[in-house]
Order: structure tokens, then sequence, then C-alpha cells
């Protein structure tokens, strides 16, 4: 059952945290969304957690973490479906290309700079049961993605969203997320296992959504534990919906 008290003073220390920081940022002149995702790191175990544990979980339990990272998500939507409403579809449409060309190669350079982070990451961070060529891919397809909202944010807050530097690089930006997650959804689908070691193949998706559904209900109600196999399997469907949305988002 969720706690409504305990959602709302979440979300206070939150907006009045980030507000504070970024405010400071702002008097630095640097972009004030910079300073609320220092503000999200300091709230978290990194400080917060660190110097006070028993408050911070107080204040975070994990069984709360579910909701409040739900109402995020709503409130990311909402903010990116403003910014689509802000943009200039003409500017759009002028500069398709020279943004399909920006955007790809802007890719080439972080790709390759993670696929090498690799070397050092994969006998750290690695095993056996994953090939170093799939490390290396996801490594470099992960590093390629842009933090699309925040560059709407910085966009939004010096007022160049509508100009035309602010829309081609909006336009980048996404087309840049989209040839991402495209490869970063390619790269892990041939790789995942399903629970008893299956491999994944598409025409098993039906038959996996269909344990999958009643205890996602249940866990999100509350009225059931976490289940890491959930988790596992979840990872499969995840990584078709990525590879199905870049391609709905590639056809539009």
């Amino acid at each position: 059952m969720i706690d409504l008290f305990k959602l709302i003073l979440q979300i206070g220390v939150i907006l009045l945290t980030a507000r504070i920081v970024g405010m400071l940022f702002k008097k630095i002149h640097q972009p004030q969304v910079m300073g609320e995702m220092v503000a999200g790191i300091l709230l978290g175990p990194t400080l917060f957690g660190w110097l006070a544990p028993a408050m911070s979980k107080a204040l975070f339990p994990a069984p709360s973490l579910g909701y409040l990272n739900a109402l995020s998500q709503v409130g990311l939507v909402l903010f990116m479906f403003l910014v689509g409403l802000s943009l200039n579809p003409k500017e759009l449409h002028e500069h398709g290309h020279a943004a399909v060309l920006t955007s790809h190669v802007s890719i080439v350079t972080p790709f390759c700079l993670g696929s090498l982070t690799a070397l050092f990451l994969y006998p750290r961070l690695s095993d056996d049961s994953v090939s170093f060529m799939s490390f290396a891919l996801f490594m470099g397809a992960a590093m390629s993605i842009t933090a699309f909202p925040v560059l709407a944010r910085i966009l939004t807050e010096r007022d160049l969203l509508r100009s035309r530097m602010g829309t081609l690089a909006i336009a980048c930006a996404a087309v840049d997320d989209v040839t991402g997650w495209c490869i970063l959804a390619y790269i892990v689908l041939p790789n995942q296992r399903l629970p008893g070691g299956g491999a994944w193949r598409p025409t098993r998706l039906p038959a996996l959504q269909e344990p999958i559904q009643p205890r996602a209900i249940s866990i999100c109600a509350g009225t059931a534990p976490p289940d890491s196999t959930l988790f596992s399997e979840w990872t499969s469907a995840c990584a078709t919906g990525s590879l199905l949305a870049a391609g709905f988002l590639c056809a539009m």
C-alpha cells in the first residue's frame, strides 16, 4: 500500500534540494538542470545515505522507490511532450538531412571510446558467460546515447529551443537516441537467456508475457514481493520494446 504522506514528503524534499542546488549552479553561470542532477546525487546513497544511513532509509525506504520512480517517469514524459510542442516543424523539416548526418557522425567517437573502455572494464566487471565482443559493443552503444531530456532542459533555460540551432540540436539528439537504442537492442537481444537457459526468440514473446503480467500487477499493487526471475524476464521484453519503439520513431 502506498504511503501518500511519505510520497509527498519525498517529493517536497527532492524539489527543495533541487531548487537550492540548481540556483547555486545558476549563480556560477551553469545550467540549472546540472545542479538538479547533483542534488539527486546528494540525496542518494552517495552522500545522504553515507552520512545518515538511518535517516536516508526512513525518508526513502526501498518499497516506496517504485512509486517515486513511476511518478518521475510521468513527469519526464509530460516535459518531453511540452518540448515537442515548442519545436518548429518547418525548421525541423528543413534541417532533417543535416541532423541525420551530424548525429551519426557524433555517434562514432563515443562508440569507439566506449568500446576501448571495455578493454579495461571487461576483466573487472564481466566473466566468461559474456563474450568480450558483446561487452565491447554494449559499452560503445551505451556511451553513444544522448541525455535527451537534459539537452532539452538546457535549451529551454537558454531560450534556444525555438531557434535554428536549438531545433537542429534537438533533431540531432533525437536521431542519435533512436540509432543508439536500435544498436543497443540489436546487441542485447541475441545475448539474452530466458529462465531455464533457453535463448530468446521472437516467437516466445507472447508466451513470455502471460506469466509476467499477473506477477507484475501483484508486485506493483504491493501484494507480492519483488521477484528476481521476473526482472530477468523483463530484460528480454524491454529489449524487444526498445527495438520496436525505435523502429516506430524512425518510421515517424
